[in-house]
C-alpha cells in the first residue's frame, strides 16, 4: 500500500435481522441455580455441543486481555458499494444473527485486509500497531480508538482456543486457561464441571420418569 492512511471514523448500522435456522438453532448451557434447587447455589454449565456456550465463556475469560488475544474477521465479509457488510450473532439470542454494514475507508479495508491475511488470527495490539505506522503522524495515536471500534461492533472476533464442537470443551479450555497462567480460572472451571456431572447423581424425585 503506497500513501498514508486516514483514521476516518466509520459509522455503522444494524440493516437486518434474521433467523436462518430456529430449527437448529442451539441453546446455551449456561445457569444459575438457587440454594433451594441446589445445594450451595453453585452454577452449573453444560458446553458439549453448544458452540454459543463455549463462545460466551471464551468471551468473559478473554474480557481484560482482548487487544493481545489473536482475533479473526466476522462472517461473510465484503464489500458493496463502498460499504463493507458482515454478520455478527446476537448476543442472547442463540442462533439469531444480524447484518451490519459501515463506511468504508483506506484504513478499514487494510486492516480488514491484514486480518484476512493471517487465518490463525492477530491481536488487535498488533493490528494498532502497524495500523499507526501506516497513519500520518498527527494521527497515529487514533489506531488504537479505530481498531477498538472493529471490536466493539464485533467486527473482529476472538479466535477460540478450542473448537466449539470438542466433545470435552471444559476440560480442554482449562488446559489452555492453565496453559497460559490462569490456573485459578481453571481450577474454577474444573470444580463447575464436576458440579454439573454430579446432577446425574442426584435422586431421582418420586414419580417422576428417566
Amino acid at each position: 500500500m503506497t500513501g498514508p492512511l486516514r483514521a476516518e471514523p466509520a459509522p455503522y448500522a444494524l440493516v437486518r435481522l434474521s433467523r436462518p435456522d430456529a430449527a437448529a438453532a442451539p441453546a446455551v448451557g449456561w445457569a444459575t441455580w438457587s440454594p433451594t434447587r441446589r445445594p450451595g447455589g453453585r452454577a452449573g454449565v453444560r458446553l458439549a455441543g453448544e458452540p454459543a456456550a463455549v463462545s460466551r465463556l471464551v468471551a468473559a475469560v478473554l474480557a481484560g486481555s482482548l487487544f493481545d488475544h489473536p482475533h479473526r474477521l466476522a462472517a461473510d465479509v465484503h464489500e458493496v458499494d463502498g460499504r463493507l457488510r458482515f454478520r455478527r450473532d446476537v448476543p442472547g439470542c442463540a442462533g439469531v444473527e444480524e447484518d451490519v454494514e459501515l463506511a468504508t475507508s483506506p484504513a478499514l479495508r487494510f486492516l480488514v485486509g491484514l486480518t484476512a491475511a493471517n487465518p490463525k488470527g492477530i491481536s488487535p495490539a498488533e493490528l494498532a500497531s502497524v495500523l499507526a505506522t501506516r497513519l500520518p503522524d498527527e494521527e497515529s495515536e487514533r489506531a488504537h480508538s479505530s481498531v477498538a471500534l472493529l471490536l466493539n461492533i464485533r467486527l473482529l472476533v476472538p479466535v477460540l482456543p478450542v473448537h466449539p464442537q470438542h466433545p470435552a470443551p471444559c476440560l480442554a479450555l482449562a488446559g489452555w486457561l492453565r496453559d497460559t497462567g490462569r490456573g485459578h480460572l481453571a481450577d474454577r472451571l474444573l470444580a463447575i464441571h464436576r458440579d454439573t456431572a454430579a446432577f446425574a447423581d442426584l435422586p431421582r424425585r418420586p414419580g417422576r420418569p428417566r
